[in-house]
Parts: structure tokens; C-alpha cells; sequence
């Protein structure tokens, strides 16, 4: 990949990250309009299917905003920094498979809300592509994913986030979105290497050129 070619996806990764922040400080401030995409599981048997994947951007409290925001737009913001591509259908696919897989796997979850899945994915996401670098970076990497890792399955024993509190009762954690979001991180990121394997490209290039393009 060129230079240019990385200016240009970190540039639109960027704007991206700042769009998905944007909207997320948008709705905490619209509590009406967030209410419309909350994940709600009767809503969403009612037909509201968008609920699925709009809960992610919604927040119950301060500190559950900050907390997510903080991490999603410094791992965003680095991941357009280094020109890592994918991001986009990383956060784009992680918010609609953390919706299913919460009607799918926790019946007992009546509403859902929070970017902490997709933060934490985008961190594993970031961390994933460092690995492929040389030096200091690739070790932190290294030791972000094991600490990831780490912070998943701990989450899952306990029951409950370690970073974020969620004494004051405005929601219950759910470790399942970490889960989920990590998960879409390894997908997408495989996926964008077998993309480039030269087998797959000139399958793409094949189909180009029979569409004339």
C-alpha cells in the first residue's frame, strides 16, 4: 500500500471516527431521539429492527459515555493515524452483530445500550494490524491483545466491567459486546488478508474485467 493510498484512508477514518463520536454526544443529548434506537427486545419483536444496530450509540449515563468515547476515538484516531484500512466496516458490522447476538444469546436483556463493544473491538482491531510491524509498536500490540484477552475472560467470571461502574444502577454490564466486538475485529481483519491475497485479487480483477470496468 502507498503512501497516498494510507493518507487517504486515515483521512477518511478520521472523519469517520469523528461522525460515530459526533453522533453518540448527539444522541446522549437527545434522550427522545436515543430512546427511538435503544436496544429494546420488545421493540425489536415488534418489528423495530434497526434497534439492533443503533443501541450501541446510546448511553444511560456520564460516565458510561465518557468512558466509551475516550477509548473508541483514541484507537480510532490511531488506527487512521498508521493508514490500517477496514475500519469502517469493522464499526459498521461490530454494532450489527452485537445487537443479534444479544437477542440471540441473552433472552433475559430487555434493553441494551453502549459503544464499549465496538471500542473494545477497535482496539483489538488496531492491535491486530500492529503485529504486522517492526519495534516497540509491534510489542505493545502484542501485549494489548493478551491484556484484551485477559480483560475479556475476567469480565465474563465477574460479570461486570472492569473499568466502568455500574453501581449507581443505570445499567447492568453486559461482557458479551466486548466478546462480540473482539470477535468482528479477528473477522475483519482476516478478511481483509485474504482480500489481498493474490488469488483473490485476480479473481476481483477478472470480475472487473468482464463488467467492462
Amino acid at each position: 500500500m502507498g503512501k497516498q493510498e494510507k493518507k487517504e484512508i486515515g483521512l477518511s477514518s478520521k472523519l469517520f471516527t469523528a461522525y460515530i463520536a459526533g453522533i453518540t454526544l448527539l444522541l446522549f443529548m437527545a434522550p427522545s431521539s436515543a430512546d427511538l434506537l435503544v436496544y429494546d427486545r420488545g421493540q425489536i419483536a415488534a418489528g423495530q429492527v434497526w434497534r439492533l444496530f443503533t443501541g450501541s450509540f446510546v448511553h444511560f449515563s456520564p460516565s458510561h459515555l465518557l468512558f466509551n468515547l475516550i477509548v473508541f476515538v483514541v484507537a480510532g484516531w490511531t488506527i487512521a493515524s498508521r493508514g490500517y484500512p477496514g475500519f469502517r466496516m469493522f464499526c459498521t458490522l461490530s454494532a450489527g452483530l452485537i445487537g443479534l447476538a444479544s437477542y440471540v444469546l441473552t433472552p433475559d436483556m430487555v434493553q441494551y445500550g453502549g459503544l464499549s463493544g465496538i471500542a473494545c473491538g477497535a482496539v483489538v482491531y488496531l492491535a491486530l494490524h500492529g503485529l504486522s510491524e517492526k519495534g516497540l509498536w509491534r510489542n505493545i500490540c502484542t501485549v494489548t491483545l493478551l491484556l484484551t484477552a485477559c480483560k475479556i475472560l475476567v469480565e465474563y467470571r465477574l460479570g461486570h466491567f472492569l473499568f466502568v461502574s455500574s453501581s449507581d444502577g443505570t445499567f447492568v454490564p453486559a461482557p458479551l459486546s466486548h466478546a462480540v466486538g473482539s470477535l468482528t475485529a479477528v473477522m475483519v481483519f482476516l478478511l481483509g488478508g485474504v482480500l489481498k491475497d493474490p488469488f483473490w485479487a485476480q479473481i476481483k480483477e477478472e470480475k472487473n474485467e468482464s463488467n467492462g470496468i
